[in-house]
């Protein structure tokens, strides 16, 4: 507000007074619960020191947490699973947490999901019904942002994208009404929630998607020496084009210690849905075609339940107890990240032998002990190319690899130069894959120093999507550094993390 303009601003916030009209829980600094709350998967958006987190119970929660925030011009974020790689699910502000908004229910048609319902909880209770909805590979990602962005996964070359599945969803406007979208219902919303990303246009409370049927599942896990780095890739990206929609795998480079001398391997992981013999007559092909073999090699033929279990217990099997973050409830173990960056880009083309020995190269540079570094190539392509660009809010209908650089630290609040170097050996890697991509990258990896982002993630489909953004939130109250309202950023320094 104008140092003139006489209008009282908001008043201060009254917590005491928001969290009594809560069903749910308003947590403060000071609260003994609070450590816990503030929590995301990545453990340096601690930092960041909500004023409060709200836990909404219900949809009336929502409409009242939104309301609060309105009438004292709060920054608001909302959260599911805290998964946020750019850490946009904290503010300063108010955090609407929708995790307690977990329900999952099924009339064997469909299925309805809470924003808060996490993966290995999805696959628990539906496993009980012999159904399946498409997840991705990490348990504690919840159903608020993976289905919003797109969301990839085992099942996705076979039966498309979480957000090819979406039905309906019921959404919590700004302004507090709570909408039903569908085909025939507020189309242009349903059309923009599938692949527009999380927290864009609304909170959504919840999602009705289509089950499969899906008993069992082959999983496959092998490793090879870093010495076999760039046949193995080279041999992986067509070994995947001629592979048929029911495998689905990534492989990549990995350096658990990136000290001097430590070594690469290069690990493949992946699924099929069919027979065991198929699977194995497919690995033998694309262990022929790369010339070299695998030093470990692990294939499971089980359960869809078993084997997501193994998947996510991180190469063991966990109960569905122990898949969950540690702290988050009782008999959790799973660590969080401390540090993380990662970048990513798009591809509709398969990189050839040059630019393969070039991205092995790069990864292995300027070694450092103590990051621990991927570069990890996933095959899309399949039922997820069989949709229409603008079909969906999900524009990359013509992808073949999503490739990203990710690297880690062990704490939370590295000092500025080690947080630097971190950072400029993922940007290296992006700007070597950059000329060779589409120059897209994936909404659901969220990346702050890209400078084009409303391409990147949305393409041709932005300017409706825009449109969308200015009829259901005309006062852009739902807000991210990369929204859809956002002009790009005239340089990465203005959305650096």
């Amino acid at each position: 507000m104008d140092a003139a303009d006489p209008r009282p601003g908001p008043a201060a916030p009254d917590w005491a007074h928001f969290a009594a009209a809560l069903k749910g829980d308003a947590v403060c600094p000071g609260d003994p619960d609070y450590p816990l709350a503030i929590q995301l998967q990545i453990a340096e958006y601690d930092a960041v020191a909500p004023a409060c987190v709200a836990y909404c119970a219900d949809e009336d929660d929502v409409r009242t947490a939104l309301a609060f925030a309105a009438a004292h011009d709060l920054p608001l974020r909302l959260r599911s699973g805290g998964h946020s790689f750019a850490g946009w699910s904290t503010t300063p502000g108010l955090v609407l947490d929708l995790s307690r908004i977990a329900h999952v229910t099924t009339d064997d048609r469909t299925v309805h999901l809470g924003p808060g319902a996490q993966s290995v909880d999805v696959l628990a209770e539906l496993w009980r019904h012999g159904l399946v909805v498409a997840a991705g590979m990490c348990p504690t990602v919840a159903a608020g942002g993976f289905i919003s962005g797109g969301g990839n996964g085992p099942l996705s070359r076979k039966y498309g994208l979480a957000c090819d599945a979406l039905v309906s969803a019921r959404v919590v406007l700004a302004d507090g009404r709570a909408v039903r979208c569908s085909a025939e219902e507020h189309p242009d919303l349903f059309w923009a929630l599938r692949g527009g990303g999380g927290g864009n246009f609304g909170a959504i409370v919840d999602y009705e998607v289509t089950p499969h049927r899906v008993s069992r599942m082959v999983l496959f896990n092998l490793v090879w020496s870093g010495e076999s780095a760039v046949d193995v890739l080279s041999a992986w990206q067509e070994w995947v084009r001629s592979a048929p929609d029911e495998l689905s795998t990534s492989v990549s480079l990995v350096l658990g210690d990136a000290a001097p001398g430590a070594p690469v391997t290069v690990v493949l992981i992946g699924t099929l849905l069919g027979p065991v013999a198929e699977a194995r007559a497919l690995l033998d092909r694309l262990v022929s075609q790369a010339g070299t073999k695998p030093i470990n090699e692990v294939v499971l033929d089980e359960s869809y339940y078993d084997c997501m279990l193994w998947l996510y217990g991180g190469g063991q099997t966990r109960t569905v107890e122990e898949c969950h973050r540690v702290g988050s409830r009782p008999g959790a173990v799973l660590p969080r990240q401390q540090f993380q960056r990662e970048r990513n880009r798009l591809f509709g083309r398969p990189l050839d032998r040059a630019e393969i020995t070039a991205l092995v190269e790069e990864f292995d540079a300027d070694r450092e002990a103590g990051q621990t570094r991927f570069v990890n190539l996933t095959a899309l392509g399949g039922a997820i190319n069989r949709v229409a660009p603008d079909a969906t809010a999900y524009a990359h209908r013509d992808t073949l690899f999503l490739i990203g650089h990710a690297l880690l630290l062990p704490e939370a609040e590295p000092g500025a130069d080690r947080a630097a170097r971190a950072q400029a050996w993922v940007d290296r890697g992006f700007a070597l894959l950059d000329p060779w991509s589409s120059g897209r990258s994936y909404v659901n990896f969220p990346d702050p120093h890209l400078t084009e982002w409303t391409q990147a993630y949305w393409g041709a489909n932005h300017p409706r999507l825009l449109r969308v953004k200015r009829h259901y939130d005309p006062g852009g109250f739902f807000h991210l550094p990369q929204g859809i309202e956002n002009r790009p950023a005239t340089s990465p320094s203005a959305h650096a993390r």
